[in-house]
């Protein structure tokens, strides 16, 4: 679980380095927070940091920048829940994301973390 306006706040920040080769972000999720990373095709790293109740193993996946925000924007529910179904041996599962009243999901990129 995240608050909605850390989320797009996080975003807003880590985007900064997005180019239009690179427009992708890692969310490491780890217990009691979660983390956004994006590197940019010079190498230049920004990195954000809010809290989060997650209570799985840590993860880390990755997706279009640009599309993960415009998920987020368009809840209504101030917490959001990030949920992952179990990942195939050919692919990585979806994230959910889920708000009181409404829900998204959006695929993975399959991409090693950079750096």
């Amino acid at each position: 679980k995240v608050r909605k306006i850390d989320m797009e706040e996080v975003l807003r920040k880590v985007r900064v380095s997005n180019s239009d080769k690179f427009p992708y972000v890692e969310l490491h999720m780890r217990q009691g927070e979660l983390l956004a990373r994006c590197i940019g095709d010079d190498g230049v790293e920004a990195v954000g940091q809010i809290e989060a109740i997650w209570n799985q193993n840590p993860r880390i996946a990755t997706f279009n920048t640009h599309q993960l925000y415009a998920i987020i924007t368009n809840q209504t529910s101030e917490i959001l829940e990030i949920r992952f179904a179990k990942d195939a041996k050919d692919r990585k599962s979806p994230i959910a994301i889920e708000g009181e009243d409404s829900w998204s999901l959006l695929t993975q990129l399959k991409m090693r973390p950079r750096g």
